[in-house]
């Protein structure tokens, strides 16, 4: 019946979420295709075709009197919730090949990564949205992936190109050639405190240090050396 079927649409669209490392709420906000804060059914088309999610009309026309009841033409972000907090997508994966670890390494990636980039963030007195602007090598407007990838290895961090390549796939959502910056500033902020976890794994404290306040420059020098003595490239190379 309908259920059957409107169950299997949502699995679906959880198991598109997950293989993308994306919660349910950054989900919403990857679905938005047209960035107004709010998913429509447009935007609900679009993604669904863009994900080549396969989804028979009649399918979609189940997902949209669930999720859109009263035909207000837009999901609200409780019924976007609601709908898929109780869907799975690790039998969707599964029939796919993929296995469930495959999408969660990629999240893990994901979060490492941001943790890592937050914490240089930290030690270069800069904000996420600076950051942006920082990351952004061509000078563009945008972080593409080229972007992205050069300033991790500039930066010595220790993120790997498979690490980088999963942010990119994570942060980018629907969004193509780049990471929206709404996107990338949300999700500093969402791991800002593992980023000071990890600093101060590495004996660093960035509240506590006497330089952090005056100047970047030496901290951050101190937070390269301390976990790869081979580095030679100081954080601030990619200050822009």
């Amino acid at each position: 019946g309908g259920g059957v079927a409107l169950g299997g649409v949502l699995d679906i669209i959880s198991a598109a979420l997950e293989y993308n490392g994306l919660d349910l709420d950054m989900g919403y906000g990857a679905f938005d295709a047209d960035g107004d804060g709010v998913v429509s059914r447009e935007d609900l088309q679009k993604a669904t075709s863009t994900l080549q999610l396969q989804i028979t009309p009649s399918d979609m026309q189940n997902l949209y009197q669930t999720l859109d009841p009263n035909s207000t033409g837009q999901v609200s972000k409780k019924a976007w919730l609601d709908a898929l907090s109780g869907a799975s997508g690790e039998e969707v994966l599964n029939s796919l090949g993929i296995q469930q670890g495959e999408a969660l390494s990629l999240l893990h990636d994901a979060k490492t990564a941001l943790q890592l980039i937050s914490a240089s963030l930290t030690f270069n007195q800069m904000t996420p949205r600076e950051g942006y602007s920082a990351f952004d090598g061509d000078e563009d407007g945008v972080v593409s992936y080229a972007d992205l990838s050069s300033a991790v290895a500039a930066l010595n961090l220790g993120i790997s190109e498979q690490q980088a390549s999963h942010l990119y796939q994570h942060l980018q959502g629907l969004q193509h050639g780049h990471i929206p910056k709404d996107k990338w500033v949300e999700s500093l902020h969402r791991e800002s405190k593992g980023g000071e976890d990890a600093l101060k794994a590495r004996g660093l404290t960035p509240t506590s240090s006497p330089v952090a306040g005056v100047s970047g420059k030496g901290v951050s020098e101190e937070c390269l050396d301390s976990s790869s003595p081979q580095s030679s490239r100081p954080i601030e190379v990619y200050r822009g």
